[in-house]
């Protein structure tokens, strides 16, 4: 008889350890189906971490220089509403280059496109140049260029760089551009 109790406390002991080891085995996978959820809710609120630093990528510290900032900001002033000056515009997104013509105009830009907002279509174009660098070599705006800008009737405005313009002397000089004679009239 003492046998026959040793041999059902074994199986009890044997069940109980069975439910046991059950209930801690269903434990750990509600454990990490909660992990795996936490996770794909904190990588769905993550920002990006930051791109490990490259040696060979430096941040500039503005697209154009002071004085061009200046003349956008003036320019800005004395456009229409309805047109806005972009500047750094590469050839390549303006026009649709041909092949053979490619390698003439690749990595060229324009200083300055001046387009109508409602359509984005080029409506001139600002060539600007530093006077005080034309002894150093200063170069006009690419004979190809120019080619091409005719060819569409898009007008160029070359204007020289300077801190002493204001919003009147450009807007006189795009009139000018368009053939406007009687600016006295306009500008009253």
């Amino acid at each position: 008889m003492a046998f026959l109790w040793i041999c059902i406390i074994l199986l009890v002991a044997v069940g109980i350890f069975a439910i046991f080891k059950m209930a801690q085995k269903k434990r750990q996978e509600q454990l990490k189906k909660i992990k795996e959820q936490q996770e794909k809710e904190k990588a769905k609120e993550s920002v990006p971490e930051k791109p490990e630093p490259n040696s060979s990528v430096v941040l500039r510290p503005q697209l154009v220089t002071s004085k061009t900032v200046a003349f956008l900001n003036t320019l800005e002033e004395a456009l229409p509403q309805n047109f806005v000056a972009i500047p750094l515009v590469a050839v390549e997104k303006v026009f649709t280059i041909e092949s053979g013509m490619t390698d003439a105009v690749k990595d060229k830009y324009f200083d300055i496109v001046v387009y109508s907002k409602k359509e984005y279509k080029p409506l001139f174009v600002i060539d600007l140049y530093d006077p005080s660098m034309e002894s150093a070599g200063f170069k006009p705006m690419d004979p190809n260029i120019t080619k091409i800008l005719q060819q569409f009737g898009i007008l160029t405005l070359k204007y020289p760089i300077s801190s002493e313009y204001t919003a009147l002397d450009i807007k006189l000089k795009i009139l000018q551009l368009f053939g406007v004679s009687d600016m006295q009239n306009i500008i009253k």
